[in-house]
């Protein structure tokens, strides 16, 4: 079987390629494309081919400029045939020489739900996604502790028990695309270290300050909404403020925006803490101003190293 031939043939036959170059300049369409989005395609930017529905090229570009892959839904305004819609992929890759391409397929989907049911699709995964692992942030943190805890040490019948847990919570994590990792902290410096967390749910909080409680050089200030943590941090100076994004009131992510336009605390690092894995959201945590974005549940060892790398930097 000439597997080649058979992929060119392949891509021949998809109902819509482009390859366009760095700029998203279309350099190369295949028949069909050109039968179903028009004759005069190369040279046209994806912007000019494709209308802008719910800030598609604002989620594209960010991606692929990343090096990953989009997928989505599109539309195409003809005037012989109306709006069609589209499910795309666009990916970037390098041709021979170096250069920076991006090749695009698609195929018609029908009706104009097709966004929509895009959008609900991302929304229902983000929210189960946290709330999943919300309370699992819990329960494998206080298991991962209990583990550390040498006061009395487990015997070998409580260690299996934990061992059980830890294994459950790790084919729960698989689920949701995150598997958990050893625990174990470096020590961080000899002085004291002030960290403010600011955090609505008890659970999470109570298993902060019992981590935090197993680290020497540190100590922890809590405020339960954003506003109350604004004040806290403007007040006490902490050396780091751990910050949940989605609280009650004021977001996370309106909480930096005070932080950072304030002289007190605009020098502060922050490390956001959610339960999103949406990429989207972490991308909109880096260009927030987010020191660290690290995804519920917390990984005790990522933390601490968090914690430890970023107060050296202070």
């Amino acid at each position: 079987m000439d597997v080649d031939a058979l992929l060119v043939r392949a891509l021949r036959q998809s109902a819509v390629l482009l390859i366009t170059d760095e700029r998203g300049v279309v350099i190369h369409a295949s028949e069909r494309s050109a039968a179903l989005l028009g004759a005069s395609l190369v040279g046209q930017g994806l912007e000019a081919l494709f209308a802008d529905e719910g800030g598609v090229m604002a989620d594209l570009w960010p991606t692929l400029r990343a090096g990953e892959t989009w997928t989505g839904a599109f539309t195409r305004k003809d005037e012989r045939a109306g709006v069609r819609w589209l499910r795309g992929v666009v990916y970037p890759v390098r041709d021979e020489a170096g250069e920076l391409r991006f090749v695009a397929t698609a195929t018609p989907i029908a009706g104009p739900e097709a966004d929509a049911a895009n959008k609900a699709k991302s929304e229902l995964v983000s929210s189960l996604s946290h709330e999943l692992r919300t309370p699992l942030n819990a329960m494998l943190g206080f298991a991962q502790l209990l583990g550390r805890d040498k006061s009395p040490p487990l015997t070998a019948k409580q260690r299996g028990f934990l061992d059980h847990v830890l294994r459950g919570g790790e084919q729960l994590l698989q689920m949701i695309d995150e598997a958990l990792g050893p625990a174990r902290c470096a020590p961080i410096e000899a002085r004291k270290h002030r960290a403010l967390y600011i955090e609505d749910n008890p659970a999470n909080v109570a298993l902060v300050q019992e981590l935090i409680a197993t680290l020497e050089t540190f100590e922890l200030l809590t405020a339960p909404t954003a506003e109350i943590g604004i004040e806290l941090a403007r007040a006490e100076q902490p050396d780091i403020i751990m910050l949940d994004l989605n609280l009650p009131g004021m977001s996370g992510f309106e909480a930096i925006e005070h932080l950072h336009a304030s002289p007190e605390t605009r020098d502060i690092p922050v490390i956001a803490l959610s339960a999103s894995v949406m990429e989207r959201d972490v991308r909109r945590a880096e260009q927030a101003g987010f020191s660290r974005y690290l995804k519920k549940p917390v990984k005790i060892v990522e933390l601490c190293e968090a914690l430890e790398e970023l107060v050296a930097k202070a």
